[in-house]
């Protein structure tokens, strides 16, 4: 790992980048007779990132000397249309209710990104702070990237009241990507999977229910980083599962207690020994899950949780390419607890907490380097009120309230940044 640094600001006081983010749309619902009801959504989304800068610190040594390089990166812009349409159908008497839905969805997304440009400052101390002269920065031309998912499907839902639950759902799928990279060929993805999805609960007692679910994901994978040494080859989209199965134990009328077993399967894709970004093979997430929420004294809620589990990586001949058996930045443990108390005194105050444990897990490909586990925790309250007649709320939180340090490492590529020092923020919300 990187040696613990001194928190503060190192970047370049000429690097400062602007972003600007909407998102707006409109939802439509209307009654068709006694048992049909309608709903529609349309949405656009848009993200511009006019100018940014990434500063990073390469081949980081214990004593903390390293590579220091700049990148600037031109107008990075990523905008989405989406829709859905959903007719559903309430049938059933007395006990039973059925419910028949069918939908259509869809996203258009295009993005426009790279062209970036790398400047090597030198070698430098992670911590030293060093300013460094404005770059002449050279852009070139950006990756034009189209992606496209349609679907269409019908899902079955029948409630026996009280005592069984039963859905069940098929949706067709199609999944274009297009993308045009600067002296590549354009390159084309497509597919059209079949996804299904099942789930059960079962009233055993009129405290405990057993419940069990089956799900089929498709994930979009992205294009390799401009970091990597095939930026910009599209990586082939993800055809996911994941099965789970638990109980469900009402310990108090407003205390809920579920415990469960899961496994996840989805394709593991990550920088190899070459920097080279691809599948590196099949990431298999095993565990149990245990929570417990509900307002377990007068005023006082509280949910609290924990997963113990492994997120393996299987494929032939990892160890000779420098891949680990383990995932990257997943922990074997996770557990939070969050409070929060209504002060009876004083109607619409609440006190609250936070606190999220996270066990060691691997901080490198080849599962080399550990990062330590770490605790953090959270303090603050809200206000509920009136403002000018009108709805009105005062957040206040302390965050990492006991300045605990560590470095954070992202989930898809082993870079580290500092995680936030203790911090305070408030800020008040009026809805008119």
């Amino acid at each position: 790992l990187p040696p613990e640094t001194p928190r503060g600001y190192y970047g370049q006081n000429w690097a400062e980048g602007r972003s600007l983010a909407k998102n707006y749309g409109g939802i439509f619902t209307a009654r068709l007779g006694l048992h049909w009801s309608l709903a529609a959504g349309v949405f656009r989304s848009s993200a511009d990132n006019p100018v940014s800068y990434a500063d990073l610190y390469l081949d980081t040594q214990s004593n903390g000397l390293a590579e220091h390089a700049m990148v600037s990166n031109p107008e990075q812009s990523t905008a989405s249309t989406s829709g859905e349409v959903r007719l559903t159908g309430h049938l059933g008497t007395g006990a039973w209710r059925h419910d028949v839905v069918l939908l259509a969805r869809g996203r258009d997304t295009l993005a426009l990104y790279g062209g970036s440009d790398v400047v090597d400052l030198g070698p430098a101390l992670i911590d030293a702070g060093t300013q460094a002269p404005e770059p002449s920065f050279v852009y070139g031309p950006r990756i034009h990237d189209r992606t496209e998912l349609w679907a269409a499907g019908v899902a079955y839902r029948t409630q026996w009241q009280g005592l069984a639950d039963l859905s069940f759902g098929v949706q067709q799928e199609s999944y274009t990507k297009d993308v045009d990279s600067p002296g590549l060929p354009a390159a084309h993805l497509s597919d059209r999977p079949l996804r299904t999805y099942a789930t059960a609960a079962l009233a055993l007692t009129d405290r405990a229910t057993a419940y069990a679910g089956y799900t089929q994901g498709l994930e979009d994978s992205g294009v390799a980083p401009s970091s990597a040494a095939n930026r910009g080859a599209i990586l082939p989209d993800a055809r996911t599962w994941q099965t789970d199965a638990g109980l469900r134990y009402l310990l108090a009328p407003r205390v809920k207690l579920i415990a469960g077993a899961f496994e996840i399967k989805k394709p593991y894709f990550n920088v190899d020994s070459g920097n080279v970004d691809r599948g590196l093979g099949t990431q298999r997430a095993t565990g149990l899950e245990l929570s417990l929420s509900g307002e377990v004294l007068s005023n006082l809620n509280v949910t609290a949780a924990t997963l113990w589990g492994e997120v393996n990586v299987l494929g032939p001949n990892l160890k000779a390419q420098g891949i680990g058996s383990a995932a990257l930045n997943q922990a074997r443990l996770t557990t939070s607890i969050n409070a929060s108390y209504a002060v009876a005194a004083l109607p619409g105050l609440f006190a609250d907490i936070t606190i999220f444990h996270f066990a060691a897990y691997p901080a490198s490909v080849d599962d080399v380097v550990r990062a330590p586990p770490a605790t953090t925790l959270a303090l603050g309250g809200r206000y509920r009120f009136r403002m000018l007649g009108a709805p009105a709320s005062l957040r206040v939180q302390a965050q990492n309230l006991t300045n605990t340090y560590f470095w954070n490492l992202g989930f898809s590529s082993p870079a580290f940044s500092q995680y936030q020092p203790r911090a305070f923020f408030g800020y008040l919300t009026v809805d008119f």
